[in-house]
């Protein structure tokens, strides 16, 4: 009986073992896992009851079904009925189910006991808690006045708050998801159309024919629904533009992709206004019946050719005309996506959405299936409040700047703090945001250049990269170069190479031809390299005499060749040694690397570097 010979891929090995170990976790799985819904929901315990809910780890405010036993939730689900979620949850919402019992909730008040900084609290009973916010509540409204406490706020209940501030008598509450996130957006639409745009964006994916963003980070976040329609609507046959620098996740789905300078995505818009204006080919009757000014318009966009603007984005015109056209072709049902973090660069923020909303004018797309809908607000009765007091000019106010803003900003409030002017602010009430990540440390941006670019300068949050930085020295055990008493090899930024830094680990042939350059460079450099790199670890050691830091001592040619040797085993990106030394059997360095040996353990060099790097 002859054999029959079986040939298994990778792929099909992998998705039988897959398979083996999700069905032997189902048969042993302990009730955490299947909380997380590591398994199928038809394999665990099932629940007692279903508790409609909605989740709140986002804005997107998604409405969910909680599965229940024993008063615990083992797993949330997607609402079938509820229009941001559809049935479905991402994967933060998935794993919204362990926050309930994460060890790290905090489920009682908490007092500090240690100094500003330190970290330590005790336990305290809510009326005790009570009582101290409203002691320095009062104090603050005493001595400073009510304006002097602020309100940070984020999620469903920060507009309860809000109206417990305004009942105490302060104007200062203020969002980062202003500032730092749609606030020019919403003011550039509101100049435009008469009113900002809601959250989540009232933009009709479902009938769009074409579809246009700027900048945008659909696909890596976590707007549920909207993903969802954008699928839908490629499948459908929708066309897609996008202008982004970045080959960002909707970048990839493109008909067009328009990778721009940074700030120059309006001299684009100005391109496409020019075009419909000259062919005739915007929506007349909308035009007529619904603007004014459209002669200004004319006028200021006749200059702008796509020509003018290919030099300042640096992309073909070609491809500008061919973005415009797609356009045309599916006008009235065109989404001008407005976005979303469209905090970039200022003022020219709010610029370029008056563009964007121009453009969705002339498309006919305001208030049109396809575009741009105009969303339904409900109304709920009249509820009993408090008689509020008179309110004085909230910071930015009294500093007489952003006339045209809807809300405080965060930045107008930390400067108050700091400065004291236009007047103090002594207290912050913090409510459903986290400060050192939603307030960002403003960074200057540069000025356009001749050709009407702009350059970005990437805000950074302050203490959190502060404390990366300190830290990076202790995590490598080696302090940075002007350290006092500190090594004197590369400083440690470079010597933490890709942990400490945005850019992601360098791939495999990256790191070798690294290693293969940094071997010739030590190779050439000979004995001097040795004897400076000696000098200047003599010179920062703390016994180091002034004679020996300053001149090197003699080496015999058999040392210097170790030394050449141990050169050439540091790895080019963090400096550290190789796990083990290319054997020289009689050959340079070089070609000892090139054996299949060497390159074995090269490969678990990298491997290692990576794993270490990965992990931070």
């Amino acid at each position: 009986m002859s054999e029959r010979k079986t040939n298994v891929s990778r792929r099909g090995f992998l998705k039988t073992a897959a398979t083996g170990l999700v069905v032997g976790a189902a048969a042993s799985a302990p009730e955490a896992a299947r909380g997380f819904s590591l398994v199928p929901e038809q394999d665990g315990l099932p629940p007692e009851r279903e508790i409609p809910t909605f989740c709140e780890l986002c804005f997107w405010n998604c409405g969910a079904v909680a599965r229940v036993r024993r008063n615990r939730v083992l797993s949330l689900r997607g609402h079938p009925d509820y229009p941001t979620a559809r049935g479905k949850l991402c994967g933060r919402g998935n794993a919204g189910a362990g926050s309930v019992v994460d060890e790290d909730r905090l489920k009682h008040p908490m007092i500090r006991t240690g100094a500003r900084g330190e970290g330590k609290f005790r336990r305290a009973g809510w009326k005790e808690a009570y009582a101290r916010i409203a002691e320095g509540f009062g104090r603050i409204k005493k001595e400073h006045g009510a304006q002097a406490l602020a309100l940070f706020y984020h999620g469903s209940g920060g507009p309860l708050i809000r109206t417990a501030m305004v009942a105490y008598g302060s104007p200062n509450y203020a969002g980062p998801s202003y500032a730092q996130c749609k606030g020019s957006r919403n003011v550039g639409y509101a100049l435009t159309f008469g009113e900002k745009l809601g959250s989540p964006e009232p933009i009709d994916l479902e009938e769009t024919r074409c579809m246009v963003f700027f900048g945008s980070h659909l696909g890596e976040n976590a707007h549920n629904s909207q993903m969802q329609e954008f699928v839908k609507a490629r499948a459908r046959g929708a066309s897609l533009v996008v202008l982004d620098p970045r080959f960002s996740t909707v970048a990839q789905k493109a008909d067009v992709w328009l990778p721009v300078r940074p700030g120059s995505d309006l001299a684009v818009l100005l391109a496409w206004l020019h075009l419909l204006v000259k062919e005739g080919t915007y929506d007349r009757r909308f035009v007529a019946e619904r603007t004014v000014g459209f002669e200004q318009l004319a006028a200021h966009v006749a200059p702008f050719t796509p020509a003018w603007a290919a030099a300042q984005a640096d992309v073909p015109a070609e491809r500008i005309v061919e973005a415009y056209r797609l356009m045309v072709k599916a006008m009235p049902a065109v989404v001008v996506h407005p976005g979303r973090h469209t905090a970039w660069y200022g003022e020219a923020d709010t610029q370029r959405a008056r563009g964007q909303a121009i453009l969705t004018a002339l498309l006919g797309a305001w208030w049109k299936p396809g575009g741009i809908y105009r969303a339904e607000r409900g109304r709920a009765q009249d509820y009993p409040t408090p008689d509020f007091p008179e309110l004085a000019k909230n910071v930015d106010q009294a500093a007489g700047r952003f006339p045209f803003e809807h809300e405080v900003t965060t930045n107008g409030i930390r400067e108050a703090t700091l400065t004291g002017k236009p007047y103090p602010v002594k207290g912050w009430f913090v409510h459903g945001t986290n400060l050192i990540e939603g307030v960002e440390r403003a960074a200057p941006v540069e000025q356009p250049e001749a050709r009407g670019g702009r350059l970005r300068r990437r805000p950074v949050h302050g203490a959190r990269i502060e404390a990366l930085r300190r830290a990076a020295p202790a995590r490598r055990g080696v302090a940075p170069r002007h350290a006092p008493g500190g090594a004197s090899r590369r400083s440690s930024a470079t010597r933490s190479g890709w942990a400490t830094s945005s850019r992601s680990p360098p791939s495999r042939s990256t790191w070798r031809r690294a290693s293969r350059a940094r071997a010739r460079a030590s190779r050439s450099s000979g004995a001097t390299a040795s004897s400076s790199r000696s000098a200047r670890r003599r010179s920062t050691s703390p016994t180091a005499s002034p004679t020996s830091s300053t001149r090197p001592r003699r080496r015999s040619s058999c040392t210097r060749a170790r030394w050449r040797r141990r050169a050439s085993m540091r790895s080019p990106c963090t400096g550290r040694r190789r796990s083990r030394p290319p054997r020289a059997s009689g050959c340079s360095t070089g070609a000892a690397r090139s054996t299949p040996s060497a390159a074995r353990r090269t490969t678990r060099s990298w491997q290692t570097w990576r794993a270490r790097t990965s992990s931070g």
